[in-house]
């Protein structure tokens, strides 16, 4: 079941890729700029791989389904939240906002 899903997620991106590529190809043939083409696909492709799960995630968050913010910042390797932490719970991993665990592994720890 997971190999299926996992064909679809990519399948899915890279059709969502294929489209903001085309745009940006046309772009730069119609003589814009690299920088500004690459800036254009970066912001589109961001969008393009972001609406629906943002979309998904107000919904959960109006309804109250905390289970189901929690499984996506497990999915996404994202900071803890007030919604992801239960009260007194320590925040193991600590990541930046773009997933980079911050958590100095070099120090000993007591």
């Amino acid at each position: 079941q997971a190999v299926g899903t996992i064909r679809a997620f990519r399948d899915n991106l890279g059709a969502m890729r294929d489209v903001e590529l085309d745009k940006a190809l046309a772009s730069i043939a119609q003589g814009q700029s690299a920088e500004q083409v690459l800036r254009q696909l970066a912001h589109g492709l961001t969008n393009k791989f972001l609406h629906v799960p943002t979309t998904r995630l107000k919904k959960a968050g109006e309804q109250g389904d905390s289970d189901y913010i929690r499984w996506t910042h497990d999915l996404f390797d994202l900071p803890a939240t007030s919604e992801t932490s239960a009260p007194g719970k320590p925040k193991e991993n600590a990541t930046s906002a773009g997933g980079v665990n911050t958590k100095d592994k070099t120090k000993d720890e007591p």
